[in-house]
């Protein structure tokens, strides 16, 4: 009787700690879990305060004030790029700067952006800049996705190095649209191709002479 009383107690005992080890494997878990969640959390923050102080400084401040959709897309845009390209793009050493091109009114004929720097700023430009200039059509898409996929190919032309080289081509185009989807943006990229893609002969020379050859 008292054989079986102990062999009884000490299953009773195995399966206690069978469920002790389980718990706590999934309180690890869980824990890790949470920390990876609020790690990512972090970072998720750390980049959008990294991606605001930019186009605050390397951004026209017509965007933010007047064309909500394009600034936006510029802020989606930064966000959502791999964190090795983002640090590339972002060198304050070569900065990209985004300009607005005014295409109605009085401002169409000659406007101006100022860039100042303040007492504050660290040194910027001593490899020079890239500019790039955003119309103010932009803000009439039907998506910000659609003006994504227009600022992810500026971008990866800079990223290419495209300007450095003598004379533009059409396959620098491909190229771009080629990275922008291996970046994972083929959503942006055809959102983009819909609303602003080439309609008719005389819009695009690339498209054109793809055309040409296919007839």
């Amino acid at each position: 009787m008292q054989f079986e009383f102990f062999r009884e107690f000490s299953k009773i005992i195995k399966v206690l700690l069978i469920l002790f080890f389980v718990l706590g494997l999934t309180s690890a878990r869980v824990s890790a879990s949470e920390d990876s969640s609020q790690d990512s959390s972090e970072i998720s923050q750390t980049r959008k305060e990294l991606v605001k102080a930019y186009l605050d400084e390397f951004a026209s401040g017509r965007f933010q004030a007047f064309y909500p959709q394009i600034y936006t897309a510029l802020t989606n845009a930064f966000q959502k790029l791999p964190e090795d390209v983002f640090i590339t793009l972002t060198d304050r050493d070569r900065p990209i700067i985004f300009v607005l091109a005014i295409t109605s009114g009085i401002g169409r004929y000659a406007n101006s952006t100022e860039f100042i720097m303040r007492e504050f700023d660290p040194p910027t430009f001593q490899d020079g800049f890239y500019l790039v200039t955003l119309s103010d059509e932009l803000d009439d898409a039907p998506t910000p996705a659609a003006v994504e996929g227009i600022i992810f190919h500026e971008m990866a032309h800079r990223y290419l190095e495209h300007l450095k080289e003598a004379e533009p081509s059409c396959e620098h185009e491909r190229e771009a649209n080629r990275l922008i989807k291996r970046w994972g943006f083929e959503k942006e990229y055809q959102k983009a191709s819909e609303a602003f893609g080439s309609k008719k002969e005389g819009d695009s020379p690339c498209s054109d002479k793809e055309k040409k050859q296919e007839l």
